[in-house]
């Protein structure tokens, strides 16, 4: 059970995430377009990765290692985003010093 509700929890704040990634960085006239080709890549993705955690499932005979890759993938994306939290936050308290 909490292992569920463990993977539950990622996956909402894995989902309320990515739709707030592609607003955050883009300028409310190009939101449109950019949201489409986020949708369009992820679709790419799927049809490429997805055949792969099958031979992976195939080639193990377990759905073990295929849920280990997907969190691996899920854990090295918000490693990015905090990487990213963190840089932006020091350059932007270097440019605080350099006007002061």
């Amino acid at each position: 059970m909490v292992v569920g509700v463990g993977l539950g929890m990622a996956k909402g704040v894995r989902v309320v995430y990515m739709g707030l990634v592609i607003p955050s960085y883009v300028k409310i006239e190009r939101l449109a377009s950019a949201a489409g080709l986020q949708m369009v890549l992820n679709g790419i993705f799927l049809l490429m990765f997805g055949p792969i955690i099958g031979v992976i499932r195939d080639f193990t005979g377990s759905y073990n290692p295929c849920i280990l890759c997907m969190n691996f993938l899920t854990m090295l994306t918000v490693i990015m985003w905090v990487t990213e939290r963190i840089i932006v936050t020091r350059r932007h308290k270097k440019q605080e010093a350099s006007k002061s």
